[in-house]
């Protein structure tokens, strides 16, 4: 049955002419993540300064601009999701979407000024609003894209990243599917409900929420991280005193140097995980061979 929003196949209307779905989901991932690209290097109109609704509704109409004509606008139907094991996502009744997040909007203003803050507590809040967010699901689809940027930008608010490469698209999104309303459809209307488990977001937000300084240590040549984060090169100081150390024992070639300095690094992204890992990464050292 066709609708204002879909086909008479099911597939969204789309500035594209696309009537295929697979074809559609391609197309669109690659023009969205084009303008993602934008978003993020800000080659983009500036976005709303609060972190409410209009600077969701804004990073959306960006994302999607090229592929639905309402991108950026909120849905005015009903909105469910079929998730893995049978289970179904219900999202926020339409007509309660804007006062929803008008409440969210509340701790997700509260949070981005918030100080004091330890790292457990940030990635705790992040969790709560990101489930929040996510049950209300304000538009037809892109909710998940358009969210995940939002996140990204609250997050740094408090100087953390959001390294969504470290979880796998399966395990976010069925983490995310049982973190809110959900459960069993029966006979395609009637709900039994399942408690929401938020548990498994918890665990990958744990994981992927990091210290801006720990990630650009990880991911960028040194010399940018340090022009972003000066206070690293105390890190590498350390790092190459070691591998010095390392370099002069006896039977380590190119290859057995290498390889420790790999676990050497590992240790280092660790400690910059943690509070205060600056002062911390000097006390690793090479310790004794096995």
């Amino acid at each position: 049955m066709s609708s204002a929003l879909r086909d008479e196949n099911g597939v969204f209307r789309n500035k594209l002419g696309i009537t295929d779905a697979r074809e559609l989901k391609a197309a669109e991932y690659s023009l969205t993540s084009m303008r993602m690209a934008e978003l993020e290097a800000g080659r983009t109109p500036p976005l709303p300064q609060s972190f409410g609704l209009d600077r969701l509704r804004a990073i959306h109409g960006n994302l999607f601009q090229d592929v639905y004509e309402w991108a950026g606008k909120l849905r005015t139907t009903p909105s469910s999701k079929a998730a893995e094991n049978g289970l179904v996502s219900v999202f926020e009744n339409p007509d309660k979407l804007v006062s929803s997040w008008d409440k969210l909007a509340e701790r997700t203003q509260a949070f981005a000024v918030a100080t004091g803050l330890t790292v457990k507590q940030k990635r705790e809040e992040l969790t709560g609003i990101y489930i929040e967010a996510n049950r209300i699901h304000p538009f037809p689809e892109g909710n998940g894209r358009s969210l995940q940027t939002f996140m990204k930008q609250l997050a740094r608010e408090q100087g953390l990243e959001l390294d969504f490469t470290r979880a796998t698209a399966r395990e976010w999104n069925q983490a995310s599917a049982i973190s809110g309303t959900h459960g069993h459809l029966v006979e395609r209307q009637y709900l039994i409900p399942e408690p929401p488990d938020a548990g498994p977001i918890t665990k990958i937000i744990e994981q992927i929420a990091r210290p801006a300084r720990a990630l650009a240590f990880e991911k960028l040549p040194e010399a940018e991280a340090c022009a972003k984060f000066p206070e690293l090169r105390t890190a590498y100081d350390g790092l190459r005193a070691i591998e010095n150390q390392v370099k002069q024992r006896e039977g380590y070639g190119p290859k057995q140097v290498a390889d420790y300095m790999e676990h050497v690094r590992e240790a280092f992204v660790k400690r910059l995980d943690e509070p205060n890992p600056i002062e911390r990464v000097r006390q690793v050292s090479p310790g004794r061979e096995r």
